[in-house]
């Protein structure tokens, strides 16, 4: 049996951080993006420090006394033009594989963006 999820509130974000930093240490994808695990980890404990930092104000993120974790990133949520340059600087001494740095691609048609991370077990 599982604990109950409840919403998480500011006091549960270094724990939840460093949960889901653990969780997707070794996520195939983040290998791939970064090889180097040290460098990884940071990564993704700035990454996740955002995501939190973000997300928990808006009552979007939810854990249990087991501290698992999952974040929810509703359809329609405002993109900030400070959180896109958080993302481009976090990954700034990356090429990102299959795109170019003149790349002119666009999403094409309505685009939906949903999001979700979950440690959740």
């Amino acid at each position: 049996m599982h604990p109950e999820p409840c919403s998480a509130g500011p006091g549960d974000a270094k724990a939840l951080q460093r949960a889901l930093t653990a969780a997707f240490l070794h996520d195939p994808v983040m290998v791939w993006f970064d090889p180097d695990r040290e460098r990884r980890q940071r990564r993704l404990a700035r990454l996740f420090g955002h995501v939190l930092h973000k997300h928990l104000p808006r009552g979007m993120v939810w854990t249990n006394e087991n501290r698992s974790a999952a974040v929810w990133v509703a359809p329609g949520t405002p993109v900030t033009a400070k959180g896109v340059r958080f993302y481009l600087r976090l990954c700034r001494d990356r090429q990102l594989k299959g795109f170019s740095r003149r790349s002119s691609w666009k999403p094409s048609g309505r685009a939906f963006r949903t999001g979700c991370c979950s440690t959740w077990g």
